[in-house]
């Protein structure tokens, strides 16, 4: 790359400050240039190599540069598609004395990808919507009023809706997510307002934390800020203009959406804000062309980012493996939209059991259908363009001949579509004729007169080939060049064969004539053959490739710019008839939405059909049952991304949470054992389930939840001064916050970020809310031992399961209750039965991984004492709680109902520290004094019954209640 010019740093500082998530493209006609920190981003994240950079002294000023030449398309796709940013392109206008001068000449970002249209079509071959959203927010007291527009140029859908949040904005995350938003407008100052400054009676006092600005982080989603006043106006007037007007459907929902503007008028404000950064009032295309509705919360699964995370149910960024994610596993899709939906619903679960049931009909359909099945996938689906895409570029006026013609193909399919589906006889019959059928045979009657239009005027043997030509007979001029174009055809074939025979192969085999768009005729021979066209000058070469020498003859070079010059008259004489045609189409642009929401309908169906019958064991349907039965009972079921994995071998688990009965189950179990596999696979298959899918398990039984929501592994955020555990319970306050009777809560190892009786405490309050006030399905994955006494404290809500682990002694080579020393093995069984574990493994963990021998030794003496009082404060515990147990059940109900409450956080904490180090005490004592083992027994008892006899001068009698023994 030349060096930057002297003025160009004069130029970039004129051009004002740029933001971090903005990159700034310079235009030099045949290339691109980055400087600074976007010359750096480019090389190391595009490129994969700093030497690409070119760095320019100017003054005392060092200029990093990168050169990208203009066709390389990956470029911005890579920017603005995967990396989330912002591209501003500068084009030079006329040098000035101050050398060249720059302006904007484009723009475009996730959110709004025609703004490069006149660089690249980054709406072609990708996998997500351009989806916008805006948000402003309100605080009212201790509470904050969420207000929202949504848009997705791809479907052209509008979503208005306001709703009230907490200070966290829990609400807001599970709409962006629902939505798949990929950037967001908001007013500029609302990010990181000073809270600490600001009237109380206007904002709730909570600490000065960019909440907005964590969510739309944790969402992956690109933020512009705008200015209130000018950017953020009503745009409720502005819907008759943007809405279709067709539809009595869609009328009705803009007058019911009008009827409430007083509900939504910040929310109009923020769809003001759409149309101004997208300009759509000044776009033709655009007008009258979206449906508009109202967002509801209520009618999908909550899902926060981190359930997202937690479920892998999206692939992330830096996934190498397509089965690390569910998307990946279900994602059997032949079509970009049908891949597109597949997103979409697993953001959306559904909650109501009509619509999931429904799902589940068409997915059995073509289960047991497997000759429809393997029909669809493997021959129909595979030939539907992205019918979506190609809508947008005839309304964009920017299709092409190809485009009508891949429209054609679509459309000739749906009568083989059509009868296929009316073959199949099942019992879900009724279900396809309703979603598939009624809609492919209203598409078909839409089209008739189009495609009555291509047959008569579009070439349809050339265009098999990937030639798209208008018929010669539809024009004269057409057909007078079509003969040209035929004769001259006719002596290159002659030529050919002349040549041929005087080199001495055989036409069609050891020599072929060839015919490109770049070059158009020419002959070629392969490598073997090349010798016997070498030295033969009156042949000319025109390169040397893999495929053989391409070569010609004199006389075929004079026919083949004849050739050339005549195709390209047949071009210009049928543009105008092209033209027409293309204008024909766009009209066809409201069924050929429908008929692209029908194929991706289809497409995703077939997908998870797929998916289940291809499992290494068959998935199978899960059935709900109505609220007031609420159970989830999955019986042995896999966790279908290890399941695809080949290295893996998958133990199956059952869970069972029963309404009623034990709706929290606490998890115990060695580190690396499948607790949290286990978990998070319950999560996973309950979404997979309401989404529609079969599910890895052999029987399964659900009620559908209204959230899923996670509290797992953490991570510290220290731009914004926020620890591992703060994140820990900003996340665990949203649970408490939004968590209801209907939903199901994920919980591992919460508390490991503060002291060991802090996170006791914590997850004491925290557990007992849960199934107490709250009452929703909970896993509870723990290393605090101590809470499994809720299950004897409150058996009918809190069941003890562990995970399987044996550990084996090497000088034994025996199984093991307990820990055998950094010599013991421990065995992973990854098999989730009642009962609690008392040991966390950790030693035989580090030793199995590779952690130093002398280490893991001295910690194991370390820890040694305290493992077996852990062990003993356990057993000493349950033994008696049971008895306390025992004890009220003799007794009348109301001192029942009084002296079996579960014990309050802080009593717990205090009582287990006192009991600890009571028996410390009182075992050391024993030790020292040498008690011979058959007397240990009864020394101890002596020690506890002094104890006890202490504290009848105490009110304690929670602490009496564990020492009684």
């Amino acid at each position: 790359m030349a060096a930057v010019d002297p003025s160009f740093l004069q130029s970039w500082n004129c051009l004002g400050e740029k933001s971090l998530n903005t990159v700034w493209c310079f235009d030099h006609g045949d290339y691109f240039s980055v400087h600074f920190d976007d010359a750096l981003l480019v090389a190391n994240e595009f490129f994969l190599s700093p030497s690409v950079i070119n760095y320019t002294r100017i003054e005392s000023t060092v200029v990093p540069s990168v050169k990208i030449a203009k066709k390389d398309e990956k470029f911005l796709r890579f920017l603005i598609l995967t990396k989330q940013l912002r591209v501003v392109v500068y084009e030079s206008s006329i040098k000035s004395t101050r050398g060249k001068e720059w302006r904007i000449a484009a723009q475009a970002s996730p959110g709004n990808l025609t703004g490069l249209d006149a660089y690249v079509d980054l709406s072609s071959g990708k996998s997500e919507d351009s989806t916008l959203l805006a948000v402003n927010i309100q605080w009212i007291e201790e509470e904050c009023n969420v207000s929202l527009a949504f848009c997705n140029l791809e479907d052209h859908a509008l979503v208005v809706g306001e709703f009230v949040d907490s200070p966290l904005l829990p609400n807001l995350e599970a709409a962006i997510l629902q939505l798949g938003a990929r950037e967001c407008l908001v007013p500029s100052g609302l990010l990181a307002p000073d809270l600490d400054q600001t009237n109380s009676s206007q904002r709730p006092k909570v600490k000065s934390l960019p909440f907005l600005q964590l969510v739309l982080e944790r969402s992956n989603v690109l933020v512009t800020e705008l200015k209130k006043k000018e950017d953020f106006t009503d745009a409720s007037e502005d819907l008759a203009l943007l809405v279709k007007p067709e539809k009595s459907d869609t009328l009705s929902s803009v007058h019911h959406l009008l009827r409430h503007k007083s509900e939504l008028s910040e929310a109009f404000c923020c769809l003001g804000a759409i149309v101004n950064f997208l300009r759509l009032k000044s776009n033709e295309s655009m007008i009258n062309s979206f449906t508009v509705s109202r967002f509801s919360l209520k009618n999908f699964v909550r899902l926060d980012s981190a359930a997202l995370r937690t479920l892998h149910l999206l692939p992330s960024p830096d996934a190498v493996n397509r089965y690390q994610s569910v998307f990946g596993v279900l994602n059997h899709c032949r079509t970009e939209q049908g891949q597109r939906l597949l997103a979409q619903w697993l953001r959306q679960p559904l909650t109501d059991i009509i619509e999931i049931n429904e799902r589940l009909n068409l997915v059995e359909a073509f289960v047991e259908d497997g000759s429809l099945r393997q029909s669809f996938h493997g021959t129909v689906l595979r030939r539907i363009p992205d019918i979506p895409r190609l809508a947008r570029r005839l309304r964009l006026s920017k299709g092409r001949l190809n485009d009508v013609y891949s429209i054609y193909v679509v459309v000739s399919l749906l009568s083989t579509v059509i009868d296929s589906l009316r073959q199949h006889e099942g019992r879900n019959k009724a279900t396809l004729q309703k979603c598939f059928i009624t809609s492919f045979e209203s598409a078909a009657e839409d089209f008739k007169k189009f495609v009555e239009m291509v047959n008569a005027t579009i070439d349809l043997d050339t265009a098999k080939q990937g030639e798209f030509l208008i018929k010669a007979e539809v024009d004269e001029e057409l057909e007078v060049i079509k003969e040209k174009i035929t004769k001259t055809e006719s002596k290159i074939f002659k030529e050919f064969r002349k040549v041929s025979q005087e080199i001495g192969l055989e036409p069609n085999k050891t020599i072929k004539l060839e015919n490109s768009e770049e070059l158009g005729y020419y002959f070629r021979v392969t490598l073997k053959m090349e010798k016997h066209i070498r030295g033969l000058h009156w042949l000319k070469k025109i390169d040397l490739q893999k495929s053989g020498v391409r070569f010609r003859s004199a006389d075929l070079s004079s026919l083949n710019e004849q050739y050339r010059e005549f195709k390209s008259s047949y071009d210009t004489a049928q543009k105008t008839i092209v033209k027409e045609i293309l204008s024909v189409t766009a009209g066809y642009l409201e069924p050929l939405y429908a008929l692209g929401a029908t194929t991706a309908f289809l497409d995703v169906i077939v997908s998870l059909a797929t998916a289940a019958v291809s499992a290494p064991q068959p998935y199978v349907r899960p059935r709900f049952v109505p609220s007031d039965r609420g159970c989830i009972r999955i019986k042995d079921f896999r966790h279908p991304c290890l399941e695809m994995q080949s290295s893996v071998n998958v133990i199956a688990n059952d869970v069972h949470l029963q309404r009623g009965k034990r709706i929290f189950k606490t998890i115990t179990g060695p580190n690396m054992g499948g607790k949290s596999t286990y978990i998070r696979g319950t999560g996973l298959l309950v979404a997979m389930a309401q989404i529609g899918s079969f599910l890895p398990c052999t029987e399964a039984e659900l009620v559908p939840v209204d959230a899923i929501m996670a509290r797992v592994g953490a991570a510290d955020c220290q731009l914004r001064g926020i620890s591992t555990f703060m994140a820990e319970m900003l996340e665990t306050v949203s649970v408490l916050k939004l968590a209801t009777r209907d939903s199901l809560v994920i919980i591992d190892e919460l508390g490991r970020g503060t002291s060991t009786y802090d996170g006791l405490g914590l997850a004491w309050s925290i557990s007992t809310s849960l199934a107490n006030e709250v009452g929703c399905f909970t896993l509870f994955a723990t290393h605090f031992h101590e809470l499994t006494s809720l299950a004897l404290v409150m058996p009918t809500k809190f069941a003890n399961y562990r995970v399987a682990a044996h550990v084996i002694t090497d000088s034994e080579n025996t199984m093991a209750a307990t820990g055998g020393g950094v010599e013991s093995k421990v065995v992973m069984l990854y098999k989730v039965e009642p009962g609690v574990c008392d040991q966390s493994y950790g030693l035989q963990v580090a030793h199995s991984v590779g952690l130093p021998a002398e280490l893991v030794s001295y910690a194991e003496t370390a820890s040694s004492h305290e493992e077996r009082l852990e062990s003993l404060w356990i057993r000493l515990e349950e033994a008696s709680l049971k008895k306390a147990v025992i004890d009220q059940e003799a007794s009348n109900e109301e001192s029942k109902t009084e002296e079996c409450r579960p014990l309050n956080s802080l009593k717990a904490v205090l009582v287990a520290e006192r009991t600890r180090t009571e028996l410390i005490s009182c075992i050391s004592s024993a030790v020292n004094a040498a008690v011979p083992p058959s007397s240990f027994a009864s020394a101890l008892q002596s020690e506890i019954d002094r104890m006890l006899e202490e504290e009848k001068e105490t009110a304690n009698v929670d602490l009496r209640q564990l020492l009684k023994v």
